[in-house]
């Protein structure tokens, strides 16, 4: 296995209580790679579910728009409130 890469804010980055590193081997949404790696889901325009750890080291979430953040549905509503309702509910589908 390839050695734990640095990070910033995660002294342990594969500890189970802190993040969703899986030993298991996938199929990385962003690279195709097949290895262990980070479940999401990764929200954003692009759809993944799965990421390497390459992936994650080289900063491909930003690239893709994606972020580790599942988004506030109730929140986006409330504040798209002003719209009609079938332009607020196709905005938050696609966000």
């Amino acid at each position: 296995m390839d050695p734990i890469p640095s990070y910033r804010y995660f002294r342990d980055p594969r500890a189970p209580a802190v993040t969703t590193w899986k030993d298991e081997p996938a199929e990385c949404g962003l690279c195709g790679r097949t290895g262990p790696g980070y479940s999401g889901p990764y929200s954003g325009e692009a759809e993944c579910v799965f990421l390497c750890e390459p992936c994650l080291v080289a900063g491909k979430l930003g690239h893709y728009g994606l972020t580790t953040n599942a988004g506030d549905v109730a929140a986006l509503r409330n504040q798209l409130r002003h719209l009609p309702e079938i332009v607020r509910e196709r905005l938050v589908r696609d966000r």
